[in-house]
């Protein structure tokens, strides 16, 4: 073997790998609340503090694009989490503006309520937003989201309509 052809092999080898697809549950109490599948080539990241922190993924394709989800901590009810969403929003982005009317939607047999928005990061770019919330049992809000710029969003639409429809939430 040549050391040009090694020194490749070793390049090639360092290179992160597509994960294959896989379910992943967001855990409350070391009880599942609900789960999302990822679909193939998205890197997921748990949180350190089980039920703490929003559980994230992206896709390892260099697209800029976030998905996360979580509960959203003191909220007893979809419509209370509503104002602390929008809030949440305003306060990670400029020039927010809802795409259309808040709307509800069966995301994986989930009923949800579902907003889309646009806005800009840092000062000039674009972004784009989807979340839904979804009632839990024992009077908790579920959500999940994505954020990215609109040609990441369109690269991976089909991955992201395939993660939503497959949300379960858990009994």
């Amino acid at each position: 073997m040549k050391k040009g052809t090694l020194a490749v092999l070793l390049i090639v080898a360092a290179l992160p790998t597509a994960a294959a697809a896989q379910t992943v549950s967001y855990l409350e109490a070391g009880q599942p609340a609900f789960s999302l599948t990822y679909p193939d080539g998205w890197q997921v990241r748990t949180p350190r503090t089980e039920g703490r922190n929003v559980m994230s993924a992206y896709p390892t394709d260099g697209s800029l694009l976030w998905q996360g989800m979580w509960v959203m901590k003191d909220s007893t009810s979809v419509e209370d989490a509503i104002a602390r969403l929008e809030a949440m929003q305003k306060g990670l982005f400029e020039e927010v503006k809802s795409n259309r009317e808040p709307w509800s939607e069966k995301l994986g047999g989930v009923e949800a309520r579902c907003f889309e928005a646009t806005g800009k990061y840092q000062g000039d770019q674009p972004v784009k937003s989807f979340m839904a919330l979804f009632e839990l049992p024992g009077q908790r809000v579920g959500a999940v989201a994505y954020i990215g710029d609109p040609a990441g969003i369109e690269t991976h639409r089909t991955d992201l309509e395939s993660l939503l429809g497959s949300l379960e939430v858990m009994p």
